[in-house]
């Protein structure tokens, strides 16, 4: 089990209601089940959906995870480009912008990531440089205003 990441309670694929939107309601997963695509984990951060200052996020998690080697793995909600994949250009479509699977991010800076922080609606991280050196960055949403 050492290295290995598993999910279970509430499913982070959310569902599609028959108007083909998507449902606030996620199926519950009863028995751990094991997240494919990111293996050696020795670090992992999650953001619940949920509301939010009020308003319904009907679209789920935010989850990155930090493999041994340094690499950083993120999936689930991508709206505002917090999971440093690019978002998407039509942000109509609520599904677009849901990374189901963990997808490793490129660094260009050959570095290694320590530790990951997630949010609603960010992700923070730090991250140790080719050189030696430390540095903490941010990505997504830190500002509470109406959505777009």
């Amino acid at each position: 089990l050492e290295g290995h990441l598993y999910h279970w309670g509430r499913s982070w694929h959310p569902a599609i209601n028959e108007n083909g939107a998507v449902d606030s309601w996620r199926a519950d997963v009863a028995r751990p089940t094991r997240v494919q695509g990111v293996d050696d984990v020795v670090c992992v951060a999650c953001a619940p959906s949920g509301y939010y200052h009020g308003r319904a996020r009907a679209v789920g998690y935010s989850c990155a995870a930090v493999a041994g080697d340094g690499a950083l793995y993120t999936w689930g909600n991508n709206f505002y480009g917090q999971l440093l994949h690019p978002p998407p250009h039509d942000r109509g479509n609520p599904l677009g912008y849901l990374l189901k699977r963990p997808k490793r991010v490129a660094f260009p800076d050959g570095g290694a990531t320590v530790k990951v922080a997630v949010g609603l609606e960010y992700l923070a991280l730090q991250r140790r440089e080719a050189g030696g050196a430390t540095r903490v960055s941010c990505a997504g949403r830190f500002v509470d205003n109406v959505d777009p």
